[in-house]
This record gives structure tokens, sequence and C-alpha cells, in this order.
């Protein structure tokens, strides 16, 4: 505020885009959603009430309405999905597999399977997909945070996928559940350490070789990277 004279002069209101808003209840529980703003909709990965994590579908929604424009069945579990920031294409974690779909034509082009990861026996085991997202800049490149499926074992392997090809990667100690990209070379991920009271976030540097990330809670300039505790 200005003061002058002893009175007050307050500044404008700040304008807001909540003004009318009207919650819309829609008849399907979303998982996780995306807002595409080149074509004004909202993608959500619908879950299905009768199998659980069995036959989740995509869907394509008018938000004013809440009409679904588009569907897709994906007779997997959507665990988690991303979109290229040139709204080209949608990736969708299917559990052991990742659905490559076109926006322009909203059909599935492609599924790709994640392969396995190594446990500390020197075993390989199939991987499951905890999150994906979408390298900035580059619609056909994603990460994956991978573990191993139906293992006590916690550990996390994040790798690069280019068109479906896995690139090379970094496995951590600790579960790496959440990831999301800070610039096309920067990559975050957080997550649940299993030995410690709290959680841990991993800051990783993303090159065209694959990802690399910290070694222990040391600084590693050669990697540029760091390990983070939250209490």
């Amino acid at each position: 505020p200005n003061v002058t004279l002893g009175e007050v002069s307050l500044p404008a209101a700040p304008a807001t885009t909540l003004n009318g808003f009207v919650p819309v209840r829609l008849p399907y529980i979303p998982r996780d959603l995306r807002f595409d703003t080149s074509r004004n909709v909202l993608y959500a990965t619908i879950e299905n009430p009768v199998y659980q994590y069995a036959d989740d579908s995509v869907v394509a929604i008018d938000t004013s309405t809440g009409q679904v424009l588009r569907s897709i069945q994906l007779h997997a579990p959507a665990i988690a999905m991303d979109v290229s920031d040139d709204f080209s294409t949608m990736y969708i974690a299917l559990g052991d597999a990742v659905a490559e779909i076109d926006l322009d034509t909203f059909t599935e082009t492609e599924r790709f399977p994640v392969g396995t990861v190594g446990l500390q026996s020197g075993e390989n085991t199939p991987a499951w997909v905890l999150d994906l997202a979408v390298r900035p800049g580059d619609a056909r490149t994603i990460a994956v945070s991978l573990a191993p499926y139906a293992n006590s074992t916690v550990s996390t392997t994040v790798a690069l996928l280019t068109d479906g090809e896995r690139q090379a990667e970094q496995t951590f100690n600790v579960q790496v559940a959440s990831l999301a990209f800070a610039g096309a070379n920067s990559l975050y991920g957080y997550g649940q350490d299993p030995w410690k009271w709290g959680s841990t976030m991993q800051a990783m540097s993303v090159g065209d070789d694959g990802v690399r990330g910290p070694i222990g809670t040391n600084w590693a300039p050669q990697m540029n990277t760091q390990t983070f505790e939250i209490n």
C-alpha cells in the first residue's frame, strides 16, 4: 500500500480466474491428470471401478461440460502418465510396459515392455514402472523409474527410453517413486528411504547416454548431482 498524508491507498484487487467457478461432478475416478492447452482438453487415466489396477482407460475430457470426448481402453493398470511439451504424445505407465498415445488421433501407437532390473543377488527380475516423465524438447524420450516386481528389495533403477529402447541407467538404493524434469538435462526423483526416517530427493543429470545420479549422500561434481534429505 502507498501511504500519503495519513491515508492508506490500497492497490487494486488482483484478478482471479476462479470467479464463477462451478465444480463438475464426474461419474468416474481419475488416477492422473494432464491439461492440453493446445486442444483445451483434460486427459485423465480412469480407474476401473470393478477390477482395480487391472483394466483402466485414458480419456480426453471437455472441461466446460465434463463430457468424455475420446476414450482408450488400456486393458492394464494405469500407474502414471505424462504428456510431451509439444502436446504430440502421451505416455502411460502400465506396470511392466509403457503405452505411447498419439494425441492428434488419440490412438495407442505402441506398447513397449520395460524389461528387467537387477537384484543385489545378481539375478534379474521383471521391472515395474513406478513413474515416468517426458524429456522437455524431446517427445521421443522418457525417463522411467523401475522397481523389482513382487520383490521386497527396495531399490529403483532410473533409465531413459528413446523410441521404446532402454538407454544407460542408474540404480539407487532407495525408492524413487516420482519423477519430474527441471529441464532437458535435469531430473528430480522423490521417494522413501527405508533405512532412515523421512524421504529422499535425488537430483540427477541427464545426457544422451542416460541418467547419472548421486553416490551415497556425497556431492559428486563430475555428475552435477546431489542427494537431499527431507525431514
